[in-house]
């Protein structure tokens, strides 16, 4: 069980409260971390995969009106890579947040705990997503990529 102290911090890092905690545990544990790789956020990454993707197609189609589907293609790959991602990751501290197992390094690799963060906030249950937190990490996402450029 994570500590009540990085719970706190993941919900600051995020700008979201969760309604449910045990959500919040399991996005941030790893599943070199869980008894069983059922309690680790393996199935919430699944999920939150096509999460972050939605949610960027969903800013990048409102950032750039003129371009065809084609180059939104393009754009939203750069912005949902693994390079990206973890890059977002380390930039606001969730990296920092994910439990791993003995003698698992965090280099701050792990591009799917932003994925599975989203998976958390739109709660697996449902398909309704709070905007705040939402519109930040779309955000954050896009910034990053015109950063890296």
């Amino acid at each position: 069980m994570a500590k009540p102290d990085v719970l706190e911090k993941a919900q600051k890092v995020l700008e979201y409260r969760f309604q449910n905690p045990k959500l919040l545990e399991a996005a941030i544990t790893h599943a070199s971390s869980a008894s069983d790789r059922l309690e680790s956020n393996e199935r919430m990454e699944f999920l939150g995969d096509a999460v972050l993707g939605l949610i960027i197609c969903r800013r990048v189609y409102e950032l750039y009106p003129d371009r065809r589907e084609g180059q939104l293609t393009v754009l939203k790959s750069a912005v949902v890579s693994r390079k990206t991602c973890a890059a977002v990751s380390d930039t606001i501290g969730l990296t920092e947040l994910i439990r791993v197992g003995p003698g698992m390094e965090k280099p701050g690799r792990l591009p799917h705990s932003l994925a599975v963060l989203c998976s958390s906030i739109c709660n697996p249950g449902s398909i309704a997503m709070p905007k705040a937190p939402i519109s930040t990490i779309s955000n954050r996402c896009c910034s990053n990529m015109y950063s890296a450029r």
